[in-house]
């Protein structure tokens, strides 16, 4: 009898183990998924909020003026390609539901580097966005600020 409690005590702290280890297991796949689902989350989002900037229209307004500059085309030594824009970090990109400062990386030829800046308002969501001011800072290899569109500040230091 005492064999007998012995194995049936024995089975049973076997098969609470087991269901203890399947819950853990079971606990850790479902952990797995939704850290898979919290960033693929953000990445969605991290591109849904870059893919509205590069479409909204004083993105698009700002980099027109830049080109049809003549000073900050022969700063860029007539080229003006876009580079990817950054939304973390040392970016100078901010965006509220009725202002935007937008900092879009460029590079000219050879190892010309800049950044175009666009602000950008509007008086209601509704209302078209009006650009108000837009600059290109070169970055490399001298530095220099050619002001295309608003006043440019009394002490123009960056």
């Amino acid at each position: 009898q005492e064999r007998l409690r012995c194995f049936l005590l024995g089975s049973l702290i076997d098969a609470s183990l087991n269901d203890t280890m399947a819950s853990l297991e079971l606990l850790g796949k479902i952990a797995g998924v939704g850290a898979m689902i919290s960033f693929g989350g953000a990445f969605a989002f991290y591109n849904y909020v870059k893919t509205n900037i590069t479409t909204a229209t004083y993105f698009s307004e700002g980099l027109q003026l830049i080109q049809d500059s003549p000073d900050a085309m022969l700063a860029l030594e007539g080229q003006c390609a876009v580079q990817d824009i950054k939304l973390f970090g040392e970016t100078r990109t901010r965006l509220r539901a009725n202002e935007a400062q937008v900092a879009i990386p460029v590079h000219g030829k050879e190892d010309i580097e800049g950044t175009v800046i666009v602000k950008a308002q509007r008086a209601t969501a509704d209302e078209p966005w009006i650009v108000t001011d837009t600059r290109l800072d070169i970055d490399w290899p001298t530095i220099k600020t050619i002001h295309v569109k608003g006043k440019p500040p009394a002490a123009a230091t960056r």
